[in-house]
């Protein structure tokens, strides 16, 4: 007898997620400038990523759910806002230093962000103006589970890469 192993749409909604959103946030910037230390995202002086507390968060904080959260306006919007957002450290660029920054960071059962920290880093330059965007976002619609909305867990990939003639430089 043949069992039917059909994976449910929300399964495979998360599968796809983690992989869509890595091809659709390439952000192909030129070299700019950080903000001003004055920004309240800035990087520290000494380019340590500060990571903000999850402690704020009241309940369990989930991992898996039925809908994941966000981004208002859906992965587009993201990529958008990302590519709007990002400035490519110059010492970075000078450097040739490109790769994808993991991220992850807690959605809570109203949208609010916290908890932002790299999962996997490529270079403290990188890293710093990853979580600096980051914490720019607005708020998400929150993941659900059975139907309620509940604090979640959620992972992005930010990639920085540079344009060709730019890499060249090196």
């Amino acid at each position: 007898m043949i069992m039917n192993t059909m994976q449910s749409p929300a399964s495979k909604y998360g599968k796809y997620l983690f992989i869509a959103l890595a091809f659709l946030l390439i952000v192909a910037s030129s070299c700019g400038t950080l903000r001003k230390k004055s920004d309240k995202n800035a990087v520290t002086e000494n380019s340590e990523v500060v990571q903000s507390s999850t402690s704020e968060i009241e309940g369990e904080i989930y991992d898996r759910y039925d809908e994941p959260p966000q981004f208002p306006g859906g992965y587009s919007a993201l990529g958008k806002f990302l590519s709007d957002n990002i400035r490519y450290p110059v010492e970075a660029c000078d450097k040739g230093i490109q790769g994808r920054v993991i991220c992850r960071f807690v959605v809570a059962k109203d949208g609010s962000l916290s908890g932002f920290e790299i999962m996997r880093g490529v270079d403290p330059l990188l890293d710093n103006e990853a979580i600096r965007v980051l914490r720019l976002m607005p708020n998400f619609t929150p993941a659900k589970l059975d139907g309620k909305a509940v604090n979640g867990y959620t992972s992005i990939p930010v990639v920085f890469i540079l344009n060709k003639g730019e890499a060249e430089k090196e």
